[in-house]
């Protein structure tokens, strides 16, 4: 609203918005929460083309005047947008098909994602694994865990481990905004070491795609890896965790060669 020329004035605990003509728009009191909540009762709600085209027009006159439909009357295009027909037919934009975004260093950006519950658990318990994806090398590290509450600690020993054999920090840390991830704990850690965090949007899993197919890869490998062998479901901990170690030195069509940690 800045941008397009309103005016916002926060001052003593009241919210007043003007318009480009300066006319005021609204004025809202600060609520108990320190949360200042604008209330709009919309009319008529109206849903906007970007882009038209005449085809659907006439097609309907075509069926009119060849007389293809029975007692169908003259349809004459309108300026007038249905309404009706733009929110039934709107989507989402599709998702690119690659990032434009390429990791220069080792550990500068990484990919995380918690995956489970698992059932059955493992004879330790676990049903859970913690899934960290290097962006640069697409290097995979598989942490089980019993609960969610563990992946604060269990990120720490990580990152602890991997800075080391990378010889550099860890700077940016990719995930959802599941509560592990959010928890005081993992935001005051993180904090600490001046990492940043990226999260994704809600319910869009598709912008930590990196994460997202590599957790489909290791459950699909290992799926087959037990089906082929006819092993009891409990040892899937230590089946993902050979999944992992198989797929961090095989090759990958994401980058050339498999340069890992």
């Amino acid at each position: 609203m800045e941008e397009a020329g309103f005016k916002i004035l926060l001052d003593q605990g009241c919210l007043k918005i003007w318009d480009q003509r300066r006319r005021l728009l609204a004025k809202v009191a600060r609520g108990a929460n320190h949360l200042y909540v604008l209330k709009l009762d919309i009319a008529q709600p109206v849903c906007l083309a970007a882009q038209g085209t005449s085809t659907a027009w006439r097609g309907l006159r075509r069926l009119a005047q060849e007389e293809m439909v029975r007692g169908m009357p003259q349809i004459e295009h309108v300026d007038q947008v249905c309404d009706s027909c733009l929110t039934g037919k709107q989507r989402c934009l599709a998702f690119p098909a690659e990032a434009k975004y390429r990791a220069a260093h080792k550990l500068e950006l990484v990919h995380g994602d918690l995956c489970g519950p698992v059932t059955p658990t493992t004879p330790r318990g676990n049903k859970l694994f913690f899934l960290l994806v290097d962006h640069l090398s697409r290097y995979m590290w598989l942490i089980l865990l019993s609960t969610k509450d563990q992946a604060a600690m269990v990120f720490t020993a990580f990152q602890v481990r991997a800075e080391a054999e990378a010889g550099r920090k860890l700077g940016t840390l990719h995930t959802d905004h599941g509560g592990e991830f959010t928890a005081c704990t993992f935001i005051e850690h993180c904090t600490q070491e001046e990492m940043q965090r990226h999260y994704t949007a809600p319910y869009t899993p598709q912008q930590n795609g990196v994460v997202e197919r590599h957790n489909q890869t290791v459950m699909g490998m290992a799926r087959s890896m037990m089906k082929a062998m006819s092993m009891p479901g409990w040892f899937w901990g230590e089946v993902v965790t050979t999944a992992v170690f198989i797929l961090n030195r095989s090759p990958t069509q994401s980058i050339d060669g498999k340069d890992s940690l």
